[in-house]
């Protein structure tokens, strides 16, 4: 895919205009990609990007990630094979908060703890690792949710986490940003250590986030979203990057 604006790199340009409750579900959600990439992440964290979709939108979104540049690196949190087996290099099976199983597709395909699925020719694995999770164990309270994850994703990998409801897959790409940290084990970005940093610096070092849910603006236009997205400030106060409505001259 060739370079341009978020809006026209996730197919929105015919719709810029159109007020964002506007748009069809699908619509929305190819829209918080655009946002999520106005940030130019290197590795871009997606939570259930199809969730709630009819097929003819999960498969515009599958189509719109396979057509994201290769320097964008893919981890996808996802319970819907179809879409996992179309996308993912590598996949990674959590069951309660353990990694039951990973490997190329066409592996977990042959796996018989995890049910199989027609998938498509899966791409080279790269060296170095451009996001390492090692041993991570994360908790909510005293919940002990995650129990030693671990995974590994190649730049310009498309990796994709897999399992039901409930076994640990939101609370992974949110330990990854900080959201919460993990108490033991630790997260390498580019084999610097990122575990334990503040959330607004792990997105600067170059990580982005489409989570589950509505994180957009509603009463603006898709063309001005990605504008109006701000840069994190530590504080967790905004700084506009450009105003949605600039204040008239004074006379």
């Amino acid at each position: 895919m060739t370079s341009g604006p978020p809006i026209a790199t996730v197919k929105l340009l015919e719709r810029q205009h159109v007020a964002v409750h506007g748009l069809a579900y699908g619509e929305q959600r190819q829209l918080e990609v655009g946002l999520a990439l106005a940030g130019h992440p290197k590795i871009l964290l997606l939570d259930e990007p199809t969730a709630g979709m009819s097929p003819a939108e999960t498969a515009a979104m599958i189509a719109l990630l396979a057509e994201l540049p290769r320097t964008i690196t893919l981890l996808i949190v996802e319970h819907d094979m179809d879409v996992v087996f179309a996308l993912a290099d590598i996949i990674t099976v959590l069951h309660l908060g353990e990694v039951l199983a990973e490997g190329a597709a066409a592996a977990i395909q042959s796996d018989p703890a995890v049910p199989r699925r027609l998938s498509r020719p899966t791409r080279e694995r790269r060296m170095m690792p451009l996001l390492a999770v090692n041993g991570i164990h994360t908790y909510y309270g005293e919940s002990h949710v995650l129990q030693g994850v671990s995974l590994s994703v190649d730049a310009g990998q498309v990796v994709a986490l897999l399992g039901r409801n409930g076994v640990g897959k939101t609370t992974t790409i949110q330990t990854i940003l900080g959201l919460p940290a993990p108490r033991a084990g630790d997260i390498l970005l580019r084999e610097k250590k990122i575990s334990g940093r503040p959330t607004y610096e792990i997105v600067r070092s170059g990580i982005g986030w489409v989570p589950q849910g509505h994180r957009i603006f509603p009463d603006i236009d898709g063309a001005r979203e990605p504008d109006a997205r701000g840069t994190v400030r530590p504080a967790g106060r905004l700084e506009p990057r450009a105003r949605v409505h600039p204040l008239p001259e004074s006379g």
